[in-house]
Formats: structure tokens, sequence, C-alpha cells
């Protein structure tokens, strides 16, 4: 239920406890619009934003134009204009020739502008993780001692100069450093290839074993860091064999019938954490779980924890479990990367998918 109090109060009545509610109002789909205009939003956006459509051309670009009306301080250029080009490489090249101000980068395209005084490189964390997920329904991956052996024998930096450039930061747990609540646990397991070689023979796989590992082709990120990871393990004689797989074909053999023994793969989430961590529960049949329970109670208190601290602590404690148990290896936090004309400022990077150019402008 919402209750209009006044011009400037809202009271918000949900039929169960949330107590990650205010978040909600944080996504770009939470957008205040009026109730007439609902039907027409896909054509016809309505909105309080910077700016107001002016022009769409589906699957070529759109034209926005700044909002003299905007509530809040004066935006700074009059258009923006958003050009669809799915070609990364002629991408780069309108931005080299001067024909685009702002452009999207991949790992792989940084060294053609970093270092280039005419150039900037914007870099920040996304609100996601790279993780290499363990079917721990596998022979060998069901023993603890086998899936932190490997976790020891895996270098992130390596993983991430390989497939960001640089551009990313290594996790331990299944949070991105942008949330709130994530903890610190990479000094949990450490790179540590002997101490791995003398855990595999502890867990009884002193002449190691053979394991396949899932590619989504399509992902070079993903791609690049599973050959790294499968070079790694080698070195403490597990050998992997990489099967690169379409997409589509990953979604359902892999997510969704779960046939497969390792992956790896990146998951976004939203601004609560719960929605990053409830797939660990023991029933939540996802592709990867901590199916012995340990986490089932912790997230259970979160959902329930109105005061911010003791939810964080919560959280801080499931970080630590998952650091210990490792359904899944955490590798990294890669970075969301743009590229800008030297002359551009005030454009800015969001945890979430949010392109903010209400603030950007010109020098000369």
């Amino acid at each position: 239920k919402i209750d209009v109090l006044s011009d400037y109060e809202i009271k918000f009545t949900t039929e169960t406890l949330d107590v990650e509610l205010l978040k909600s109002f944080a996504y770009p789909w939470a957008a205040v619009i009026p109730e007439e205009e609902v039907a027409n939003l896909k054509t016809k956006p309505v909105g309080t934003g910077a700016f107001i459509l002016e022009e769409w051309v589906p699957q070529q670009y759109l034209i926005l134009r700044r909002n003299d009306n905007y509530y809040g301080d004066e935006v700074k250029i009059e258009t923006v204009k958003l050009i669809l080009i799915p070609d990364a490489t002629s991408m780069m090249a309108g931005f080299q020739v001067g024909d685009l101000d702002i452009i999207p980068l991949t790992g792989d395209q940084v060294t053609m502008v970093e270092g280039n005084e005419n150039y900037k490189v914007l870099s920040e964390p996304m609100n996601a993780v790279q993780i290499m997920s363990l079917n721990t329904k596998n022979q060998y991956l069901s023993n603890e001692k086998v899936r932190q052996a490997m976790a020891m024998a895996i270098n992130k930096d390596e993983v991430i100069e390989a497939s960001m450039f640089g551009y990313g930061a290594k996790i331990g747990s299944h949070l991105p450093p942008t949330s709130p609540d994530y903890y610190d646990t990479n000094d949990i397991i450490e790179y540590n290839p002997e101490k791995a070689k003398a855990l595999l023979k502890e867990a009884g796989y002193e002449n190691g074993f053979d394991i396949d590992m899932s590619l989504p082709k399509n992902y070079q990120l993903h791609v690049d860091a599973g050959q790294v990871i499968a070079d790694q393990l080698s070195k403490i004689g597990i050998q992997v064999n990489i099967q690169l797989v379409e997409w589509g074909t990953w979604l359902s053999e892999v997510y969704g019938e779960k046939k497969f023994d390792t992956t790896v793969v990146g998951h976004t989430g939203r601004l609560d954490s719960y929605a990053f961590l409830s797939r660990y529960k023991s029933n939540s049949n996802d592709y990867i779980s901590l199916t012995t329970g340990e986490v089932d109670d912790l997230l259970e208190k979160a959902l329930q924890e109105l005061d911010e601290g003791k939810r964080k602590e919560i959280y801080k404690e499931i970080q630590i479990i998952l650091a210990n148990k490792l359904p899944a290896i955490y590798l990294q936090t890669p970075h969301t990367m743009f590229a800008l004309q030297k002359n551009v400022e005030g454009m800015k990077i969001f945890p979430i998918d949010i392109y903010d150019f209400k603030n950007v402008y010109f020098t000369e």
C-alpha cells in the first residue's frame, strides 16, 4: 500500500518485512512517472530526469535533449546522442578519429588508449563477480580439501592481468567490493602452489586428476580467465579439459541441467546482498550452492534483521564460510571501463547500469 502523506512524503507498507526496501528505489526502473502514461512508456518515455527523449530510431540511435524544467542543478550539455555500434573495432575507429566522445572499453582495448594524451580511461568496479563455479557432486570436487588446493593454485593477479589487463579487483567470496556488506576474505586462502600440492596429497590425490571446464565462448573475459586457470592447475597435477560452448548451450546444460565439472562465468546482482548470496542455500536448486547448509540459517536471519550493522555482520559471516568451504572459487570483480576524449569532464561510473550525463561537459 502507498499513502501520500504530503507533497514531500510517501509511506510504503509491504505485505511482508523487506529490510532492503530502500535500495529498491535506486534502480533505473524505479522512476516517478505519470500514471496515465504507463501504457506508452516503451515508445514515449516520460519521467522526471535531466533529459527528454527527442528522437529514437530502434537499433540505430537515440537523441536526448536537455530538460529545462529539471528540478536539479542545471544540466551542462544540450543534447546527447547514443549510437548503437555492435562492432567494437568500428566503435574504436570512430572514437580515434573524434566522431565519438565516450565509448565503453573491454580489457583488450585498454592498451589502445591508455597512455595517449588525447584520451582518458575511466574505470570503476562492476556490481559483479567472476567466479570459477564447481560442481560439488563431482567425485573430486566433493572433497573440500581438493577445492581448497585448487584455490591455492590459482594466481588471481595473473588471471586479472590476462583477462582484464589488470583492471579488476581480487575477491575471496561472492560479494563485490562495491557492496556495503563486502568483507575482504582474500587472505583466507592465499596463492601457494606448494601448499596446494600437499593438500591434494592429503586428500588422496597426490598424482592429481583430470577434470572438464565448460567456458562460454561468447565471453572472451571468461575464456581468457579459464585458460590461465587451466595452466595454473596443471602445475599441481590437475589436468583441465577446456570445452568451449555457445552461450545458449551453457545456459541450458551448465546452468539449467548442471552438466559440468567446472566453469568460469560472471554473476551480476542487485544492490542488496541477499540477491547475490541466496543461491548458496542448500535447497536453492541453483547450479552452485552450499549443499551442506552452513549458510541457510544466516540467510534467513539476514532477511529478518532490521539493524543494518547486525545485518552486515551476518553477511560477513556468510562470506567467511564461503571463502573456506568454496562451493566456487572467487576470482575477481571486473571493472567497467570507458574511454573519453580528453576534453570530456564530469562522467561517472556507477555500480549498476546507469549512464548519467547530467554533469558531463566539454572543456575548451
